[in-house]
């Protein structure tokens, strides 16, 4: 299995695809609920925020899985254009680029950050799967 961060986009449901079953979701009230799916052969695709002491957990629970982990960036022209093509109500507007900033000066490992400002949702996709420079 792996575990994957994604920043921009979030699923709830469970899906079938070519290398096995993968469970789309927002968050986890705890690594045991994680741990349940890897154990049963899922595949965990998570949207979350996680500062440094969090992957730090993250890594250490789960050792003995691949975990890939990716920041999703963007520019800041891009996050607003973004923002505004989201519905109203889930626009996020200058608290977007304040989130951004904070990213930033999480000082994630360079080698996890993509900036995904001209690259599609299933090329940065087919990034993370193929580069194994988010593997941590």
């Amino acid at each position: 299995g792996f575990l994957c961060e994604y920043t921009e986009n979030s699923y709830q449901n469970t899906i079938k695809i070519n290398f096995g079953y993968v469970l789309f979701c927002d968050r986890f009230s705890d690594f045991h609920e994680i741990n349940n799916y890897l154990q049963n052969e899922y595949d965990v695709v998570f949207n979350y925020i996680i500062d440094q002491k969090r992957l730090k957990e993250i890594k250490e629970t789960f050792k003995n899985y691949n975990i890939i982990f990716t920041v999703l960036l963007v520019d800041e022209e891009t996050l607003i254009k973004r923002d505004k093509e989201r519905p109203i109500d889930c626009q996020m507007g200058e608290r977007s680029i304040v989130l951004l900033k904070s990213f930033i000066e999480e000082k994630y490992d360079e080698k996890n950050i993509m900036d995904t400002s001209n690259i599609l949702i299933e090329d940065s996709v087919n990034i993370i799967l193929s580069d194994e420079r988010f593997i941590i």
